[in-house]
């Protein structure tokens, strides 16, 4: 009996210090101070997707806070980067929305770019269809 005891406190101080050593080597001995930066920029523009109509049509809004009233275009590429819409906009509050058909586009970039500043801004939208089947077989 006496035996069994020592074996056994035996085991648990050998556990005990096998968990204290592995905690203590996991710890990190120094630790560099974090540091953080604000490298965040102020976007004036905003673009939305709305989801698909009620005419399969992916719906896009387009909004730029332009308080000065100063000349921006507005470009939209697709996925071969060719140009498929180019206006060119002074409006202080614009939001315009698009359309586009839902078979024909998977990739559209919104290029915003300030004429006067040359500041410019571009927002890719890409777009995947997922089809999911279930298929459910219960015996009673």
């Amino acid at each position: 009996m006496k035996k069994q005891t020592i074996v056994t406190s035996v085991k648990r101080i050998v556990f005990g210090s096998v968990v204290s050593s592995l905690m203590f080597l996991s710890a990190n001995a120094s630790v560099s101070p974090v540091r953080a930066y604000d490298i965040s920029t102020k976007s004036n523009a905003e673009v939305k997707y709305s989801g698909i109509d009620k005419n399969q049509l992916h719906t896009i809004q387009v909004k730029f806070n332009n308080p000065s009233g100063a000349s921006f275009n507005l470009i939209i590429k697709d996925a071969n980067n060719e140009m498929i819409f180019k206006g060119n906009y002074t409006d202080k509050d614009f939001s315009k929305t698009f359309k586009f058909p839902k078979d024909e586009s998977s990739k559209l970039s919104f290029l915003i770019e300030e004429v006067k500043s040359k500041k410019s801004e571009q927002y890719n939208v890409s777009f995947e269809t997922i089809s999911f089947e279930n298929a459910v077989i219960s015996k009673n």
